[in-house]
């Protein structure tokens, strides 16, 4: 399926790749701008896999594509809505080693993630690309999602997290070899972003003066 998606859409994958390299660029380039930027072109990638792969390919095989296709959509507005309308999405990928692996993970998914599948023996024409295939695309969130200079918002992440376990299920399923990729990734991110709270809960009692 893979495979017939990526000939029916060809060369948006150019178009893919040269945008997620586009946010790698906006991740050093600190400014209003930024999370505007970064979530905008997130956004666009789950709304085009919502359609143009969930909708048109997976529905065709899968009764439930349609309802994970409004899980993306949802996922697409609320990425507008913190990062572009309220725009409160303030991005330092640097600021400590929790957003350091944030990078990471979004190098993971931009570069790694699509040579995957050759690896585990199927056809590189079945290679899933940022931005326009779901796996990728969540990762790739959940990595800048972690590099957010605040408090983790965590409710951006509950969609990400749900198709992790979805997707290593599906992969299970199938027998295929690389099915623990995305649960992992996915409570990987989920306890990066408990223990931000926490600390910061813990340093905010630090120094302050105990009552008498």
């Amino acid at each position: 399926m893979f495979e017939l998606y990526n000939r029916a859409i060809w060369p948006a994958q150019i178009l893919a790749l040269l945008l997620g390299l586009v946010i790698l660029w906006r991740l050093h380039r600190a400014g209003g701008l930024q999370g505007s930027v970064v979530t905008v072109i997130l956004a666009a990638g789950w709304l085009w896999t919502a359609w143009a792969y969930l909708v048109e390919h997976y529905d065709t095989i899968n009764w439930a594509a349609r309802y994970f296709a409004i899980g993306f959509v949802t996922e697409a507005l609320l990425l507008i809505w913190a990062g572009v309308i309220r725009s409160r999405l303030s991005i330092q990928p640097y600021k400590d080693w929790i957003g350091r692996t944030g990078v990471g993970l979004f190098v993971f998914a931009l570069v790694v993630q699509p040579l995957i599948g050759s690896l585990v023996g199927r056809d590189w024409k079945q290679a899933e690309i940022f931005g326009i295939a779901p796996d990728p695309t969540v990762l790739a969130t959940l990595g800048i999602l972690l590099t957010v200079d605040e408090q983790p918002r965590l409710g951006l992440m509950v969609i990400p997290l749900i198709w992790c376990a979805l997707s290593g299920a599906t992969l299970w399923t199938m027998g295929s070899p690389d099915a623990w990729i995305m649960p992992v990734a996915g409570l990987g991110a989920l306890g990066l972003s408990v223990y931000r709270v926490l600390s910061a809960r813990g340093q905010g009692r630090i120094g302050k003066p105990e009552a008498r």
